[in-house]
């Protein structure tokens, strides 16, 4: 009766216990799927869009308006120079030779470089007009020295204009003592004083009489005093 029993027992283990543990083994889970080929591309993806924001930064984006429509090396030249943001002199005569590279080829640029806002720019202008300018860009430096709004670079195209034009400025730069800033005023009253010339006449005698204040007047009556 007893060993019926114990069979009895045996036949309902074996009938309620998994195939697996019968086999030694464990009903586990099944194991997930494998994500690290997912996350390589994923990751390849990221880098990929990382390579392409930086390949998006390119120099046209950063090139400052007034030079949004110039092309050739002479313009590239002067877009690198106000992208360095350094105007030491050092810095800039170190362009001014590359410019020179280029001959009489960078004179068109430099005449449209000298109403560039930024005034380390305007003084580069100036300078390779000294070597590739006409005697008529006198009147463009002149120009240029009464809008550019900076002492250092209105004396440097006062200078030019002084050598293209052999040591006479033209007529025009007598107006350069009615500037809004009377330091400019004081650089145009110096060069004007150390290079006399009967066409300043009239405009001075016009500034005596009718200046539109007394500083002005005054800067007329020294220079009409030297004549």
């Amino acid at each position: 009766m007893l060993q019926r029993l114990l069979s009895a027992t045996v036949l309902v283990l074996l009938f309620v216990t998994p195939l697996s543990a019968q086999r030694g083994g464990l009903d586990l889970p099944p194991k997930p799927e494998p994500k690290q080929e997912a996350g390589k591309g994923q990751e390849t993806g990221t880098a990929e869009s990382q390579e392409e924001e930086v390949s998006g930064e390119v120099v046209a984006d950063q090139i400052p308006a007034f030079w949004a429509e110039a092309e050739g090396q002479t313009a590239e030249l002067f877009i690198r120079f106000e992208l360095a943001a350094d105007d030491r002199p050092s810095v800039r005569k170190k362009y001014l030779e590359e410019l020179r590279g280029f001959g009489l080829g960078s004179h068109p640029t430099a005449l449209r470089a000298l109403q560039s806002p930024y005034p380390p720019t305007v003084m580069l202008a100036a300078e390779i007009l000294e070597w590739v300018g006409e005697p008529e860009d006198a009147i463009t430096l002149v120009n240029a020295a009464s809008s550019v709004n900076d002492v250092k670079a209105v004396g440097i195209c006062l200078e030019t204009a002084l050598r293209l034009g052999s040591g006479q400025l033209p007529a025009r730069a007598a107006r350069g003592l009615d500037h809004p800033r009377n330091p400019v005023r004081g650089v145009f009253e110096s060069r004007l004083a150390a290079n006399p010339s009967a066409e300043f006449l009239p405009t001075f005698l016009q500034y005596l009489k009718y200046g539109r204040d007394k500083d002005l007047r005054l800067r007329a009556a020294r220079l009409l005093a030297g004549y």
